[in-house]
């Protein structure tokens, strides 16, 4: 046989029309998508995903590009999802075995740090009730009219109790006399509701907030009274002792074997890393 029916036999026999083509576009998208896929591995420390992901990536472009890998395309992804259902659940349930994973410790110590100094308290005696009147803006925002005994009316735009603090919620009332027994009937582009339409309302209200200048927060009791009170830290990190201060509690928590103990604290405030 000479080179050249030798040539066209190969040739026969690893293209056939538009296959390769179609192969090696598939084999690209799936390298763009690996490509994608790695920094965010990286990002979150997931080393045995992205050795895993490598891993595929190397063994299916050999697979699928190389002309002498005859049985590889057929046999590749049938190993690719084994190595997916079968080896890594079990490598991942042995690695547990022997790691504090087993008994819940799934974080690591920074984020549990981040996680618990996340966490806001209402400070002890700092809460008021104000009367509250509510008003509709035209792009359906909310503000509130509070007034009370020893409590300036201010008028602010509400916001929804998941979202963060605004800087600056006030209402300009240039030129609109504010008088809670007798509020106006607009204020600014604000238009003040009717009972009957504050009721229709109460599911919102329920989820709504409103920040106030001194940093307290007014949050909405009923459907004409908010309670306004001062938020602070639940938990406060000193690094250079290594240990968790509870403000709500006065207590010093130690970093423990997986925790951060503190006495005479019950079992659900103890953090697990």
């Amino acid at each position: 046989m000479t080179d050249e029916r030798k040539d066209q036999k190969v040739f026969g026999r690893t293209s056939s029309g538009w296959t390769p083509w179609i192969r090696g576009g598939a084999v690209a998208i799936f390298d763009a998508l690996a490509i994608f896929t790695i920094p965010q591995l990286v990002a979150n420390e997931a080393w045995t995903l992205l050795v895993f992901l490598i891993g595929s990536a190397l063994l299916v472009n050999w697979a699928y590009l190389n002309p002498r890998a005859k049985a590889s395309p057929w046999l590749t992804p049938g190993l690719i999802l084994m190595a997916i259902f079968v080896v890594y659940p079990v490598i991942y349930t042995a690695g547990i075995s022997v790691t504090n994973w087993r008994t819940g410790n799934i974080l690591s110590k920074a984020q549990v740090i981040e996680n618990l100094e996340s966490r806001q308290i209402r400070i002890a005696g700092e809460a008021q009730t104000l009367s509250m009147r509510v008003y509709r803006g035209p792009g359906d925002e909310l503000a509130f009219l509070l007034y009370g005994p020893d409590f300036e009316p201010f008028v602010g735009v509400a916001r929804a109790t998941d979202d963060e603090p605004l800087a600056d919620s006030t209402v300009d009332t240039t030129g609109v006399t504010i008088d809670p027994e007798n509020p106006p009937e607009t204020i600014g582009d604000f238009r003040l509701l009717a009972p009957l339409q504050v009721t229709g309302l109460a599911s919102r209200l329920e989820n709504t907030a409103l920040d106030l200048p001194d940093g307290s927060t007014a949050t909405v009791e009923t459907l004409t009274t908010v309670r306004v009170s001062k938020a602070g830290q639940r938990f406060t990190y000193d690094e250079a002792t290594d240990t968790l201060i509870d403000n709500q509690a006065g207590r010093t928590c130690r970093s423990g074997e997986g925790n951060f103990v503190c006495d005479d604290v019950p079992e659900e405030d103890v953090a697990r890393t």
